[in-house]
């Protein structure tokens, strides 16, 4: 097991009756974090804020908290912001169709379609636009070739509720239609220089030096990943931040110093960039309230922002190592701060399964796994966490150790699709045609 130095900066303040004395809970949040680093379930930096105050800081492996880490799909709210600042000028009109904005949609399916629909998830296009294989050949897009990948996309006829990056790279085609600039100045000249997001923006040749890097971690080995152009990702990634900067962009937007306080609501109360949702404590000890949050990810990075609406709370956790968990750390921090207190990790379930998968005791992996669901664990990993296991591993090209690990996904969640999907990918990969074939013939149709 490898072994992270830590450290910790802790700025404290009086904070409101329920979360107690200060000092008492910056240690409680600190002691949470350490729990993690220690047993390898989270590498990065750590941000909790109550009342515009940082409680805790929180760093491994010595990452001043300037630092900058990609933060995958946190850049839809930059992106969602500055489509509601065009509203705000009435520039763009949400119910209008996208073609009303750039031509190129014109007499294409998806130029009927309106900024309402993406914004809500409800467009009908795809999830992606590029595919995993060819992101390589498409780093450093410019917005005509964007354009054309993206006017020729169908449309489902349903349009339900489907989260799409694609969506979100045709609105930073309108912002740039609009205002007849490129996305990155639109989004210097609106939010970071306004804001003095001194460690905020677009993945660049100039900048992609500066991040952080983000890291692989398969078994005893881990595997760099030096930051390269996303350019197929504006507007729906593509982007950088650091936990400071990620804490004063919610400070910002909350209080109407980004969009007005009635465009923040709406974006609150559509999940326009946000995902709002409601929280209740035990009545005895906790809280209650409304909070937003985001996450974003990509091959080596894991983000998310959390922030409790009605205790000014706000967490922010920033991820440059795969695998990681972070949203079982962020919601524990939050739980403590609001009087809901969970027991700490004590050693790395996920870790402890894979190994078994891959020492090929699938049996014995089994059994630890129906052990820890039966003693009802907050830590079992769920189908979607086993699944993107396995995927560091495929997209790694360990594919003998992506097919155990699905094939051990396929038998503890049988009844997740994805993961049979996966399995046959994997043994595609692995040059097992025939038997990804029977399997796509007996779970996938």
């Amino acid at each position: 097991m490898n072994t992270f130095k830590y450290w910790f900066i802790f700025i404290f303040s009086m904070i409101v009756a329920f979360s107690g004395n200060s000092s008492e809970l910056a240690g409680k949040l600190t002691k949470i974090t350490e729990a993690y680093i220690e047993h390898q379930m989270f590498r990065g930096n750590v941000l909790v804020a109550i009342d515009d105050e940082i409680i805790a800081n929180v760093s491994s492996d010595n990452i001043e908290f300037s630092s900058r880490f990609e933060i995958g799909s946190i850049a839809k709210q930059f992106t969602a912001a500055l489509i509601y600042l065009l509203e705000e000028k009435q520039l763009v009109d949400f119910g209008f169709p996208i073609s009303t904005y750039v031509k190129g949609f014109s007499e294409h399916e998806i130029g009927t379609i309106t900024i309402n629909e993406i914004l809500e998830h409800r467009s009908g296009l795809p999830r992606d636009f590029i595919s995993l294989n060819e992101r390589g050949t498409n780093r450093n897009m410019t917005s005509k070739e964007r354009l054309r990948r993206l006017k020729d996309l169908s449309i489902s006829p349903e349009k339900s509720k489907q989260y799409s990056n694609a969506g979100f790279a045709v609105i930073s085609l309108i912002i740039e239609s609009v205002t007849n600039k490129p996305f990155e100045q639109v989004l210097v000249n609106n939010i970071i220089k306004p804001l003095n997001l001194l460690n905020t923006g677009i993945i660049t040749e100039k900048v992609k030096s500066s991040l952080v890097q983000g890291i692989n971690r398969l078994g005893d080995d881990e595997i760099v990943f030096p930051s390269q152009l996303q350019n197929y990702a504006i507007g729906h990634g593509a982007m950088y931040s650091s936990v400071m900067d990620l804490y004063q962009w919610q400070l910002a937007l909350i209080s109407g110093k980004v969009v007005s306080v009635k465009s923040f609501n709406s974006m609150l109360a559509n999940n326009h960039g946000l995902f709002r949702y409601l929280y209740n404590w035990p009545s005895n000890t906790g809280a209650k309230g409304q909070a937003f949050t985001h996450s974003g990810s990509n091959e080596s990075f894991v983000a998310n922002v959390s922030t409790y609406l009605d205790h000014k709370l706000i967490v922010v956790t920033l991820a440059n190592e795969k695998p990681t968990y972070v949203n079982s750390l962020y919601n524990q921090l939050a739980n403590a701060v609001l009087g809901f207190d969970e027991a700490l990790p004590y050693e790395n379930l996920l870790d402890k399964i894979a190994t078994k998968v891959l020492s090929g005791d699938l049996d014995g992996a089994i059994k630890v796994f129906s052990q820890a669901k039966l003693a009802q664990r907050w830590d079992l990993p769920s189908a979607l966490q086993l699944n993107r296991y396995g995927y560091l591993y495929l997209e790694n090209k360990h594919f003998d150790s992506a097919e155990k690990l699905f094939d051990f996904l396929t038998q503890v969640y049988p009844d997740y699709k994805n993961g049979w999907d996966s399995y046959a990918e994997a043994l595609d990969a692995n040059d097992n045609k025939d038997k990804a074939k029977k399997i796509r013939q007996k779970y996938l149709h």
